[in-house]
């Protein structure tokens, strides 16, 4: 269905892919969005010139290899700066919802719609698996440590208009946290060894621009919060010196056997600047 015609909810559907994954093999959280974006230009043709003004996803469970996925899509909000669309990410054989979302597109306005189509409204009596509630308020840890990655973008990482898309700007934010890590003297392989995974549930985006080929970008973290078995990192990127986008990421720690699990001694510390750095 189209939701340009019925303005209702608008699906489209996929099949996950072996390159879509990550080194847990699960579908990374950075190739969420692009499902997200077909599901969009499927429903509006015209999304393809929408630029991204805010991204909200909520992770629920992972996507495996071989899953059929259905992606849904209908308006939330209609305003005069763009359009608010509410997503959801379901299993197609049980019908579990595995991804929220919410997009705001900030080119995405009621006139840009085809001559002859209907203003589009939001829609209404969606299931409530569907909807995606307000982001848990973090308690901000202050004078936390800083990290800074910088980063050359490559011709390949842009877009047919030139500039990266937010899949980009996911995967950066992932290796400034990876980044930092590694600083103080936590790789991928010693967290392995001492059995701690940090799963991120949920992210918060706030876009000013999308770099492009060329152009500097740096990667300012710290951790915002870090509570026993859950913490938030906020990134704030510049491209070029001047803002390019702001985030939250939130993530639950486990062990290799998906069970809630403190971080190892000295990470956490290390990461927010305390004594104990890498021990």
């Amino acid at each position: 269905m189209n939701v340009s015609d019925n303005l209702g909810v608008s699906t489209w559907r996929t099949r996950v892919q072996i390159y879509e994954l990550d080194s847990l093999g699960h579908v990374n959280n950075a190739n969420y969005f692009p499902f997200l974006q077909q599901a969009t230009e499927e429903a509006w043709p015209q999304a393809t010139n929408w630029e991204l003004a805010k991204l909200s996803m909520e992770y629920v469970i992972p996507a495996l290899h071989g899953t059929e996925l259905a992606v849904h899509v209908w308006p939330e909000d209609v305003t005069a700066d763009g359009l608010s669309l509410g997503y959801a990410i379901e299993r197609i054989a049980d019908l579990v919802v595995i991804l929220r979302a919410r997009l705001v597109w900030k080119t995405a306005k009621s006139q840009d719609t085809a001559p002859g189509q209907p203003t589009v409204q939001p829609a209404a009596d969606l299931p409530r698996d569907y909807l995606l509630k307000p982001a848990r308020q973090a308690t901000e840890i202050p004078n936390g440590r800083q990290f800074l990655l910088q980063h050359k973008v490559r011709g390949y990482e842009v877009s047919s208009d030139g500039a990266v898309s937010a899949t980009q700007v996911l995967r950066w934010t992932e290796e400034a946290r990876a980044s930092a890590a590694q600083e103080i003297g936590w790789s991928y392989q010693r967290m392995g060894e001492e059995d701690f995974v940090g799963v991120v549930t949920r992210h918060e985006f706030e876009f000013v621009r999308m770099p492009r080929a060329g152009d500097i970008v740096e990667v300012a973290s710290c951790i915002y919060e870090a509570r026993r078995v859950r913490g938030t990192w906020r990134h704030e990127l510049t491209c070029n010196g001047a803002p390019a986008a702001t985030a939250l990421v939130s993530a639950g720690f486990l062990n290799s056997a998906g069970h809630p699990n403190p971080p190892p001694k000295g990470l956490v510390d290390g990461l927010i600047g305390q004594a104990g750095d890498g021990s």
